[in-house]
């Protein structure tokens, strides 16, 4: 349970601190903010998410169900992580086209009638590479009035769907490449029923041809006056290298399949950010229409002597007349080289921009040298620069990264503004076969304000009082489904009695913070033998001041809690702290990050112990000390 700090004491108002700092887990999701999602006993990965408009979460993978064939699966989960049981099969669904080796899911989109469509292929040593579509109803059975019994076949060999997009008319259009001598981008659009769209290229069939070598579509994306923005690339020869390089590009599509030529050089930009690999990975758009641009570069000339190649994750954006945004980032890139050094690569698959601009997305990294996978989420301001309020640096290590080997792979937003990212993990490394790979799901706190939609009511803040000591109490402040933003306070009854509601209500606003979603959570710095007011009031999405909510509670005649009594210093510290007990009791140490992750622990015998903290990287932890049921905490500063 997080601690809600006093922030203030003015006029004996206290103000109490935000318990969902942007950049921790939200502990009222699954298991402390994370879920293991594991639909069968066999291997899952490749994991796409999608949050529903009442909250529900679609989680897409690919499942080997039977232990020999994969299968796509889709699981929802309640708001809280819990399973919901009401979908597919006690909450499970798979879908397999045909009895083959592989039935992959490889992109997929909610649409706004909650239908999912995936795109994917089937793949056997008779069928090689057949992309499909298949369209899944709200209750998680094959949508049967979409294409054949909720299939769409591709009816060209050699064709791999990459991405898949709907636009305003749900017309669904899928992305990737097809074999013809060479590979070319191509693009099939089909009507909200499953037909191929006659209206669109030639037939339902679009291959943009680039003088070049082989060519791929990527990402696409709707975007104004529901033109398609895809991103691609197109294998070229450079000199002085040896091999083919991927050439990064953005077309700009009308809405019958020509190109715009209102965009870059006649609807096409060639990026040209880097003089070998890159690529291309998603697309979003900001509010002003501008487009966000997520891939990666190569960072060293990779030839026949290197072992390992370098990666490192771009994020860039794209004006609406097709150039480089230089405003953005740092002269138009924000670059995320997490992992550094020969064999280390970072790549982000999913991006997401908020309703207010904010950017988010994943990345992972490879260490071949270490034989070691990270993974993590980001949050940047709309301009590009890193958002220092979410984590403290606008990148955070996600919980699951005590496994070797895994990936971060997507990400989406909540209409509360947290975010919901969702990977996998390798539950046993040390085994070649990848036999036990799981899914991992993570629900985190952010800066976004909730998005407001339908009618606007009036605010009104539920609160719950649990008094735990004489000088503690534990809070809980749930806003209704009205509420934009809201504050609250706690402070002594003979005060509120004495300057009234209003003028409480009023100095609250000034002075305290705003806060949003749901708060859990204790303070610690109350007088005992005191009568106290909790207050809470919120403002809608018209900016109306709500229901002004107020509690009673008491510490009058309470009794104290065994809490553990102890000393850390030097704090902060560099390479060594001392614990200092009151008693000699055998105690348990643990230094837990801000996500709650143990980095460190060690056991102590005696009054006073060092620990060497020379391998805990810098920054913000809490110091755990455990006597049997007893426990303590205290903050922790290492620099």
């Amino acid at each position: 349970m997080k601690k809600l700090f006093t922030l203030v004491l003015m006029c004996m108002m206290m103000f109490i601190g935000f318990a969902q700092d942007p950049g921790t887990l939200d502990e009222t999701y699954g298991n402390g903010g994370t879920v293991v999602v594991n639909p069968t006993q066999y291997l899952e990965n490749d994991p796409m998410v999608h949050v529903q408009d009442d909250g529900k979460i679609l989680i897409v993978s690919n499942s080997r169900k039977d232990g020999a064939n994969y299968y796509i699966c889709v699981t929802r989960q309640n708001p809280d992580g819990s399973t919901d049981e009401t979908y597919g099969d006690n909450g499970y669904a798979f879908f397999q086209q045909q009895i083959v080796y592989k039935n992959s899911p490889i992109a997929s989109v909610l649409g706004e009638d909650g239908q999912l469509y995936v795109a994917g292929k089937i793949y056997s040593e008779e069928v090689i590479s057949t992309a499909n579509v298949v369209c899944i109803d709200e209750n998680g059975f094959a949508n049967t009035d979409f294409g054949d019994n909720g299939w769409v076949m591709c009816d060209r060999d050699g064709t791999e769907f990459l991405d898949i997009a709907i636009d305003s008319q749900g017309r669904i259009y899928a992305a990737g490449y097809t074999s013809a001598g060479l590979d070319v981008a191509f693009i099939q659009r089909y009507t909200p029923d499953g037909q191929l769209d006659a209206s669109w290229g030639d037939g339902g069939d679009l291959l943009i041809q680039e003088p070049g070598f082989s060519s791929y579509i990527d990402a696409i994306k709707v975007v104004e006056d529901d033109k398609l923005l895809a991103g691609g690339i197109v294998f070229v020869e450079k000199p002085a290298y040896s091999s083919q390089i991927r050439d990064p590009r953005l077309w700009r599509l009308n809405t019958d399949g020509s190109m715009d030529n209102t965009f870059a050089d006649n609807g096409c930009f060639i990026m040209g950010i880097n003089e070998i690999n890159s690529q291309i990975r998603d697309i979003e758009v900001q509010s002003d229409g501008k487009y966000i641009v997520v891939g990666w570069n190569e960072t060293t000339d990779f030839d026949a002597e290197d072992n390992y190649g370098r990666t490192a994750t771009y994020v860039t954006r794209i004006t609406k007349d097709g150039e480089f945004d230089t405003s953005f980032g740092d002269n138009g890139f924000t670059t995320y080289e997490i992992a550094v050094g020969d064999g280390c690569e970072n790549y982000s698959n999913d991006i997401e921009v908020a309703h207010d601009d904010q950017i988010f997305g994943v990345v992972y990294t490879k260490d071949y040298v270490q034989d070691r996978y990270r993974q993590y989420a980001y949050n940047m301001n709309a301009d590009g620069t890193a958002n220092e309020d979410f984590a403290g640096t606008g990148l955070l290590p996600l919980p699951w990264s005590e496994y070797p080997n895994g990936q971060s792979t997507s990400l989406d937003i909540q209409k509360d503004g947290k975010i919901v990212v969702v990977g996998w993990v390798d539950m046993q490394p040390t085994n070649p076969n990848f036999v036990d790979l799981n899914l991992m799901s993570s629900r985190i706190h952010t800066s976004v304000a909730p998005q407001q939609g339908g009618e606007t009511g009036t605010s009104e803040i539920a609160i719950e009082v649990e008094v735990l000591s004489p000088t503690s109490v534990k809070l809980t402040f749930t806003p209704n489904e009205y509420t934009t933003e809201y504050f609250y306070g706690v402070l002594p009854k003979d005060q509120y009695e004495q300057y009234g509601e209003d003028f409480c209500a009023d100095y609250l606003y000034e002075y305290g913070m705003p806060t949003e979603g749901a708060v859990e959570g204790t303070m610690d710095d109350l007088e005992a033998d005191a009568d106290y007011i909790v207050m809470a009031f919120g403002y809608n999405a018209e900016g109306e001041r709500g229901i002004i909510t107020t509690k009673d509670f008491s510490t009058v005649g309470c009794i104290e809690l065994n809490d553990i009594q102890f000393t850390v210093y030097p704090n902060p510290a560099t390479s060594m702290i001392y614990v200092e007990m009151e008693n000699d009791k055998d105690t348990q140490v643990s230094i837990l990050d801000v996500t709650g992750r143990c980095v460190k622990s060690a056991e102590l015998k005696g009054n006073v112990s060092s620990i060497n903290i020379e391998d805990v990287e810098n920054g913000v932890y809490f110091i755990m000390i455990q006597q049997g049921e007893n426990s303590s905490v205290r903050k922790l500063v290492v620099k």
